[in-house]
């Protein structure tokens, strides 16, 4: 069992190994960071690539958070000691900030003309989007979460 730490900051990034997520792993090791100093747990589906700086990581997890079992496997461990989770994980077929990929909505349906990027005053687009049942879940836990999507 790993000793606790003295980080009042414990930051859970999903989707680390991509551009936002090593972007944000980099940026809370700064040590002028709001929160500083921060211990920082990173997850992606992969292994750990060669490329990946390893440096910016407490630990780097991997598992499909899709899996409920693996993710409560991988993660009931350091649930008690995260105090923020950042969700910067795409899923296929829509992109938060962009909406549907063509083929997501059905040809029949009318989509809105909207201009990306979107804003979080806009409307929600129809058809699945990952990021919606993403807020309604932590909606759904305010007033114990703060959040933003960005």
């Amino acid at each position: 069992m790993e000793s606790q730490t003295q980080n009042k900051s414990v930051a859970l990034i999903v989707g680390v190994t991509g551009m936002v997520g090593i972007s944000l792993a980099e940026a809370l090791n700064n040590p002028t960071t709001l929160g500083s100093p921060w211990k920082v747990y990173g997850v992606a589906r992969r292994p750990k690539p060669t490329w990946f700086p390893s440096s910016s990581l407490h630990r780097y997890i991997s598992l499909d958070v899709c899996n409920l079992d693996e993710t409560y496997h991988h993660l009931s461990s350091i649930s008690n000691e995260v105090t923020h989770v950042f969700w910067v994980a795409l899923h296929a077929g829509t992109k938060h900030y962009m909406g549907p990929i063509e083929g997501v909505i059905p040809a029949n349906q009318i989509v809105p003309a909207v201009d990306p990027p979107f804003h979080e005053e806009s409307a929600r687009l129809p058809g699945p989007n990952f990021y919606y049942a993403l807020e309604d879940i932590l909606i759904s836990y305010t007033p114990k979460f703060t959040w933003y999507t960005i």
